[in-house]
């Protein structure tokens, strides 16, 4: 069989993404992903070759997403503002004009995740009810955040990465973050107030809690990823 174009491939992913979502990976049929992309059911499994297959495939593209866009957001500081995070400690460093790129930052960052607010609620759901001790939201995270520490590294700055380091940046950043982008419009609704509050309220929030608060761990001590 010849595979299709990338068009049909993007489909596929894009509508396993929503139904998964919406019902449930286990309750999500090959046959229904088939029919909602409208296409045959033999060229997911040209491209996935199983159910598995393409819901790895789904996080991995959200992962590489991930990735290209902090690395864009990287390239936008100068080495010598990021160096000021890791010698002079965070709370200092954004008293300056890095507090900008903070800002807008995290402003993109929410806009960016919810593009792909479907994966990442599948995500979410998947890994709660595994038995796992690696959940997907584990991998997700690990793999950004060392792909980032190399990169930083191979510009010569440099943070302590260990247990303490993984735990704040999981706990206080990547879940918290997470949350919102897959609540924010229910809590909008009941609390009764407009998302774009609620955003604004989570990004105020968000900075006191995980940004200016992570002063402790960025103290310019120099660490090796283990």
């Amino acid at each position: 069989m010849r595979p299709a174009s990338n068009d049909a491939k993007a489909k596929i992913l894009s509508t396993a993404e929503t139904l998964f979502a919406r019902q449930g990976y286990d309750a999500t049929s090959m046959d229904q992903i088939a029919a909602k992309a409208r296409v045959n059911k033999a060229l997911i499994y040209y491209y996935f070759e199983s159910k598995e297959g393409l819901k790895k495939a789904l996080y991995k593209h959200v992962q590489q997403d991930l990735i290209d866009f902090m690395d864009r957001f990287q390239a936008e500081i100068p080495p010598e503002q990021l160096r000021k995070i890791s010698d002079q400690g965070i709370e200092a460093a954004l008293e300056g004009s890095i507090m900008e790129y903070m800002e807008r930052f995290i402003r993109n960052m929410i806009d960016f995740l919810e593009v792909h607010r479907n994966a990442l609620k599948l995500i979410f759901m998947e890994s709660i009810k595994t038995s796992s001790d690696y959940p997907a939201i584990f991998g997700l995270f690990e793999t950004l955040f060392r792909d980032q520490m190399a990169k930083m590294r191979a510009k010569g700055i440099f943070y302590t990465a260990g247990a303490q380091e993984l735990i704040y940046e999981f706990f206080t950043g990547s879940v918290p973050m997470m949350t919102f982008i897959v609540f924010h419009d229910q809590w909008a609704r009941h609390f009764k107030i407009t998302e774009e509050k609620a955003k604004k309220y989570f990004l105020e929030s968000f900075i006191r809690s995980h940004v200016t608060n992570a002063n402790y761990r960025l103290r310019g001590k120099k660490g090796k990823l283990k």
